[in-house]
């Protein structure tokens, strides 16, 4: 669908207010950037803090694993004639349903935005909702969905999971490539994983 004329640009992050909140910022200096939680607080906090850094956020309380969720959000977007221009995804495996969903509601409306689904690490093994989505008819009709698939970092004999900074880093970074999935960090050899 081509842009129409009279929308306002925005963005829309699902998830951001936890370890997503620097995208969440990054990306409020650029649009207006709707984030979707469920804790007030936080989302309170967030849309204080994006002032701070010149950004405009506009917090939407919502649960996605309520029915037709994906639906009312997109009714949402449409109603106050908002655009997507990058949208940032992360909800738990659970949600899978879910995701599909909005996947499907945005290449209605949306399929020219840069869409990030941000996946766990254990999302690569095999069966994994990784490889589900890509496959999924609705992910092929969007064509800047990309996958930033968190894995953990290796220094010297150890292992550890990815900083908050380095995530919001790689999640940034996988809204401007070209390619289907970027790993931030590692996730070989799967073994060795902290707390594997």
């Amino acid at each position: 669908m081509r842009r129409q004329e009279t929308a306002e640009p925005a963005n829309l992050v699902i998830g951001g207010t936890g370890m997503l909140k620097g995208v969440a910022l990054r990306l409020s200096t650029e649009f207006q950037t709707i984030v979707i939680a469920r804790q007030v607080r936080k989302l309170y906090e967030l849309s204080r803090e994006a002032k701070t850094v010149g950004g405009a956020i506009s917090a939407w309380r919502f649960d996605y694993s309520a029915p037709r969720a994906a639906d009312r959000i997109v009714d949402v977007l449409r109603h106050r004639s908002l655009d997507c221009r990058k949208v940032v995804l992360w909800v738990h495996s659970h949600a899978e349903e879910f995701a599909v969903g909005l996947l499907q509601r945005l290449a209605e409306r949306h399929s020219e935005a840069a869409i990030v689904h941000v996946l766990g690490s254990a999302s690569l093994q095999p069966e994994g909702i990784a490889d589900r989505m890509v496959a999924n008819n609705v992910v092929g009709s969007l064509p800047n969905y990309r996958q930033a698939v968190l894995g953990f970092k290796v220094e010297a004999n150890t292992t550890r999971w990815l900083t908050h900074a380095e995530i919001c880093t790689g999640v940034l970074h996988a809204l401007e490539m070209t390619e289907r999935r970027h790993v931030v960090g590692t996730v070989e050899p799967w073994g060795s994983r902290p707390g594997a």
